[in-house]
């Protein structure tokens, strides 16, 4: 059960400004088969509502990880993504960031926690545990979204995401 849920999660958003959905997310999806979406390197879930995620998190591939502009107040207490490069977590919830997690991401240089409630103590606790890891942390500065308007590919796979939402949350119940 828990693995329908973990692909609700990753496949059926669609990211702002994503030209398309890999063919192989949404294979996976019709298979049901998510060992397609545990290869993937970057996972792109910004502005998608996503409240929580599974613990452990487990994306053995995963580089990219963008979370920002999502309601989430917390990580999983274990980050099962050792290849992990780029966190992006601005415009959340979250408060605090255990030093630890950044155990579970050896190879972690880039860490956004712009628009974030993190206090500037929990920041250079994480600087501390790992000082070469680059932290954009304060507030945003307003700028245009760099973002075009959708193209109409990117019309296309939202409707057909949409339609497949109600079967995949048929099978989690």
């Amino acid at each position: 059960m828990k693995k329908l849920i973990f692909i609700s999660l990753l496949v059926i958003p669609l990211c702002k400004g994503a030209a398309s959905v890999p063919e192989s997310w949404t294979n996976a999806l019709k298979r049901k088969n998510i060992s397609n979406v545990l290869q993937s390197k970057s996972l792109m879930l910004s502005g998608q509502g996503i409240t929580a995620l599974p613990d452990p998190l487990y994306l053995p591939k995963l580089q990219v990880l963008d979370l920002s502009n999502n309601p989430i107040t917390a990580l999983p207490k274990r980050l099962m993504t050792s290849n992990l490069k780029r966190l992006y977590l601005s415009d959340t919830d979250i408060k605090y960031i255990d030093p630890q997690i950044l155990e579970d991401v050896p190879r972690l240089k880039h860490l956004n926690l712009l628009g974030t409630k993190v206090t500037k103590q929990n920041v250079d606790m994480l600087k501390a545990a790992r000082p070469e890891l680059k932290i954009e942390y304060g507030e945003e500065e307003d700028e245009e979204c760099p973002w075009e308007k959708p193209t109409e590919q990117d019309l296309f796979w939202k409707k057909k995401l949409e339609e497949a939402r109600p079967e995949v949350e048929a099978v989690i119940e």
